[in-house]
């Protein structure tokens, strides 16, 4: 499997789904939920999964940026990152994140409300 298009209500299944397919290259979520604690266990296992796009669309505005960043460490070989979302951090911040977070990231968008 190396693309998946999912919808659910718990963050903490991506890093399941991401141990689970480990040949996954695409991964496109919306997520339906209320805003939950992600547990960030990252195992040697999760650190290095070649996930090389992500997708993230929270069109209820339910988790909080800091979760999804979180969410982000499980996938440091990405090259392309969407997120629509809400945040209450700057764009600066949030930049200065997700520079920190990816080495081989090229391309980035968003729409943060």
């Amino acid at each position: 499997l190396e693309e998946l298009q999912l919808t659910f209500i718990d963050p903490n299944l991506i890093p399941q789904i991401l141990f689970s397919c480990p040949n996954l290259r695409t991964l496109q979520v919306t997520f339906l939920g209320q805003n939950q604690h992600l547990l960030p266990n990252i195992s040697s296992n999760h650190h290095h999964h070649q996930l090389e796009r992500f997708s993230f669309y929270d069109p209820y505005q339910k988790l909080s940026i800091e979760t999804i960043l979180l969410l982000l460490l499980f996938m440091p070989n990405l090259r392309f990152l969407l997120l629509q979302c809400s945040s209450r951090m700057s764009f600066s911040q949030l930049i200065d994140a997700i520079d920190r977070y990816f080495d081989h990231l090229e391309e980035f968008q968003c729409d943060i409300r």
